[in-house]
């Protein structure tokens, strides 16, 4: 993981103002911000050790129902933390808003429940080094955000 200061949003070593990013993926986000499209998550996918972290109400048995792979993370009162392995592993970038550009090579728009953004399902490293290096070169190529 990467520190990126929401002043500059240049990669640090520590500082009271930041995001964590994934290593990979960290300068094609400051580059993206600094354009003036402001990102909220990402993920430059997780080939190896592909889990997602939740919280839940319900217990480790009930939601043992729910997925193949479960592991109990931290019990703290009713509520559990949870990493669970998931069945697609996909790169995204998730904006503050939706803007107009064109999406790069072999990815796809959505819009979800916290946004718009860009995703790619990675099936293995050498796709997951070429869509960074797709990304990389796409974010260096967008002009900058004009309404920004």
């Amino acid at each position: 993981m990467k520190i990126v200061s929401l002043k500059d949003f240049s990669i640090q070593k520590e500082d009271e103002d930041f995001f964590i990013v994934d290593d990979n993926i960290a300068q094609i986000i400051v580059t993206l911000n600094k354009k003036g499209y402001k990102t909220k998550f990402s993920c430059e996918s997780h080939t190896k050790e592909n889990y997602i972290v939740s919280t839940s109400k319900k217990s480790i048995e009930e939601l043992k129902k729910y997925f193949d792979e479960i592991i109990e993370l931290e019990k703290n009162n009713d509520e559990i933390t949870f990493a669970f392995k998931s069945p697609k592993n996909y790169m995204y970038i998730l904006f503050d808003k939706e803007y107009k550009f064109k999406i790069p090579e072999g990815f796809s728009s959505f819009e979800g429940e916290y946004g718009y953004g860009i995703e790619k399902q990675i099936r293995n490293e050498e796709e997951k080094e070429e869509s960074l290096n797709i990304l990389k070169e796409w974010s260096n190529n967008l002009e900058k955000n004009k309404k920004h």
